[in-house]
């Protein structure tokens, strides 16, 4: 990059108050290096998170990613099955044992599906990764987020009816039921707004087609989560004072 020259007219206590702010140099040192008519060297430009000099290396976190999700997976199959073979055992299966059994199953779908994208790149820098494998990376991800938000509202729906089996009261009832209804409703909008975001639906991964703006799916994952917590925290409440 060229150097900038000083201007004719600059003074030297100009060039003293401007140096921290222009040239990024010590001030004293820049007074004693600096006369009028001399050249300074222009700053360096930072550099940016999109650079591709940022990337130097082809670090992978796809293996740590997977390893994490196995362990917690293997911890929901095995408290899953105990729980299941408890309450089998005693003649208790209900409803809130029915809804956990098919979040453990989406769970151990959902690790399979992590388990391709790594195949596929997931966990590595964009710069590294091929334009295949950039697709396959996110088409498996548009079904993961399926997948998530299903998963998601099955989870807390289990939770409200193994709380309604500890203490069922009616007024407790009601107040679950709603929690239940704003869960299905919140949850199903962004299954749906995923599957409309883009048309045809391959535009999401591919490329192309019409769609909507990013943010109409990320507000309605914000509002998702902003709903689920005053009813999880008001549902423990609910359940000790009722």
């Amino acid at each position: 990059m060229p150097p900038t020259r000083v201007p004719f007219y600059a003074s030297r206590k100009l060039l003293f108050f401007r140096s921290k702010y222009l040239l990024g140099l010590p001030s004293h040192l820049l007074a004693h290096a600096v006369t009028i008519g001399k050249t300074v060297p222009r700053p360096t430009r930072p550099r940016m998170a999109t650079d591709d000099t940022t990337f130097s290396r082809d670090d992978n976190s796809g293996p740590a990613l997977m390893v994490i999700s196995s362990l917690l997976l293997g911890l929901i199959i095995i408290t899953t099955s105990l729980r299941l073979y408890t309450r089998f055992s005693l003649r208790m299966l209900g409803w809130d044992d029915y809804t956990i059994t098919v979040t453990a199953l989406l769970a151990v779908v959902r690790v399979a599906i992590q388990a391709v994208q790594v195949q596929h790149g997931n966990g590595r820098h964009r710069p590294f990764i091929s334009p295949e494998d950039y697709i396959v990376n996110n088409m498996l991800g548009w079904y993961a987020q399926l997948l998530l938000f299903i998963s998601t509202a099955l989870l807390k729906i289990s939770i409200c009816l193994l709380l309604l089996r500890i203490r069922n009261s009616r007024r407790l009832k009601i107040f679950l039921g709603c929690v239940i209804a704003g869960l299905v409703i919140t949850n199903l909008t962004c299954v749906i707004i995923l599957l409309a975001e883009c048309t045809p639906v391959e535009a999401y991964w591919m490329g192309g087609g019409v769609c909507w703006d990013t943010r109409v799916r990320i507000y309605a994952i914000y509002i998702t989560i902003g709903k689920s917590r005053v009813p999880a925290l008001a549902s423990t409440t609910m359940t000790v004072v009722s």
